[in-house]
């Protein structure tokens, strides 16, 4: 048409569609945002440790154990820690495992 609403149109049209593309972009920036932190979420409660007693400052013990990346010492390093004593574990790691501590 000759008065230019045709171009304008088109144009109009053409800012719709950057505009519709853009909220698009964050949208899907958003549900990616969201499924990311329920996964994360999600793996969080899967390396959910045992409670650890909090004792009072006066009862809290500072136990050294030696071994305690062996399998006897290590259960016992685990008792002690979820009794909320402060551990420190000494091991040669000849035949501990480091997985262990």
């Amino acid at each position: 048409s000759s008065d230019g609403s045709g171009e304008r149109f088109h144009e109009e049209n053409a800012h719709f569609m950057s505009n519709l593309d853009n909220i698009k972009r964050l949208v899907q920036s958003e549900v990616r945002t969201e499924l990311l932190n329920s996964v994360s979420v999600a793996t969080k409660d899967v390396h959910a440790y045992p409670p650890v007693k909090t004792l009072p400052e006066i009862e809290k013990l500072r136990i050294l154990v030696t071994g305690g990346a062996g399998f006897v010492g290590s259960h016992l390093v685990d008792r002690l820690m979820m009794a909320g004593h402060q551990v420190i574990v000494v091991d040669n790691m000849f035949t501990g495992r480091q997985k262990n501590v």
